[in-house]
């Protein structure tokens, strides 16, 4: 039998108010709850990182009595119900009417007395503000065909254009940009105002890049390793510049090591070398990140020369393996078909270029066995 429009209507419903509950669990006791549309709970944050966002403006607001926090691009309101919690007020700004409303219903479902609404575009908001201690932006990622942009200046409001206004009204300034964004390239279009950068993820996963700008700082930028729920860590360019890694002494001495592969939101970070240092890692090449330790579940059992007869022979002795290819012209794809292996859980064979003490390198297979199997 054929559901009924309303059926199909009610069947979406669920589903949204499933998603909302995984992202924003603390909202899950609460009844009628509207999210709009796919598209605004897709884009929404979730808990952890508003959390994270609000923990940093309380620090940025550090020591003011009475703050208030805009958030110019509201969507469907995650951030500013978690910036109530640490503001005496929050604006919530939305140019979208339908959301707007949508939102207004929510935050009084949810007893959120400290915000106030607001329904216009994010640079008329500012003036009607008042006294604003820190202005929040999440400018949108797609641009009018619905196509996803990085750029800056391709994003909905343009930050580098509105960015001296915004200055005349509030010294603070948090911006949340796409993860995919180059961090030294925003960095120079920001220019010397940029304080802090922060790459935050939750379980290896990188979600967004957030920027602290203030009016008069000149004094460079920090990058903060946020990957939720582990504990940030904070370091300069000038850090990572002078971390001196430690390379392997032979392709022999691989074997019975443990490898770390670090996850995506360090990476982003760009602390590659800072890594070894901080955690006593050796690393497998200076354009390759992946590390070896003393500690791990996953150990080397075999390192063999990057061949096609070694790939043919690994295939047929670990059908089912795991593979990834790293620094390296082949693909992690490509290597997996070429083996003809299944997913598994306890192989994983890497393909990647080896730099060595000596200053000698070349192309390896690694198998790493999960301990005890």
């Amino acid at each position: 039998m054929k559901k009924s429009f309303a059926d199909i209507l009610q069947d979406f419903d669920s589903v949204q108010q499933r998603k909302l509950a995984a992202k924003v669990p603390e909202w899950a006791e609460t009844e009628g709850l509207q999210t709009v549309s796919s598209l605004a709970l897709e884009q929404c944050s979730s808990s952890a990182t508003a959390r994270y966002k609000a923990a940093l403006a309380a620090r940025i607001l550090a020591g003011r009595k009475r703050t208030c926090i805009a958030d110019l691009t509201g969507g469907l309101g995650v951030d500013s119900w978690a910036f109530s919690q640490v503001a005496a007020k929050v604006v919530y700004n939305e140019l979208n009417t339908k959301l707007c409303d949508a939102v207004r219903e929510n935050f009084k479902r949810l007893g959120c007395s400290n915000i106030r609404v607001s329904n216009t575009d994010a640079v008329n908001c500012v003036p009607s503000l008042g006294q604003v201690d820190l202005l929040y932006l999440d400018p949108s990622r797609r641009d009018k065909a619905g196509k996803k942009v990085f750029l800056l200046e391709d994003c909905e409001p343009d930050i580098l254009a509105i960015k001296p206004q915004l200055f005349s009204y509030c010294p603070q300034l948090l911006l949340k940009l796409s993860p995919m964004a180059d961090i030294s390239l925003v960095a120079e279009r920001l220019g010397p105002c940029l304080r802090e950068v922060h790459v935050v993820g939750t379980d290896g996963e990188c979600k967004e890049l957030l920027c602290w700008l203030e009016k008069t700082w000149r004094g460079g930028y920090s990058i903060t390793v946020a990957d939720l729920p582990e504990e940030p860590f904070t370091f300069l360019a000038a850090d990572e510049a002078a971390a001196e890694p430690r390379f392997p002494q032979s392709a022999e001495s691989l074997v019975g090591r443990a490898v770390i592969v670090p996850g995506a939101v360090a990476l982003k970070a760009g602390c590659a070398n800072l890594l070894c240092q901080r955690n006593g890692w050796t690393r497998l090449g200076r354009h390759t990140s992946i590390y070896l330790s003393d500690e791990g579940p996953w150990r080397i059992a075999e390192v063999l020369p990057f061949s096609n007869p070694n790939i043919r022979a690994l295939g047929r002795k670990y059908p089912f393996s795991e593979v990834t290819a790293r620094n390296i012209p082949v693909t992690s794809e490509e290597l997996k078909r070429k083996m003809g292996v299944a997913p598994s859980d306890n192989t994983h064979i890497y393909a990647c270029t080896c730099d060595f003490a000596d200053g000698s390198s070349g192309r390896f297979l690694i198998v790493a066995r999960r301990a005890g199997d």
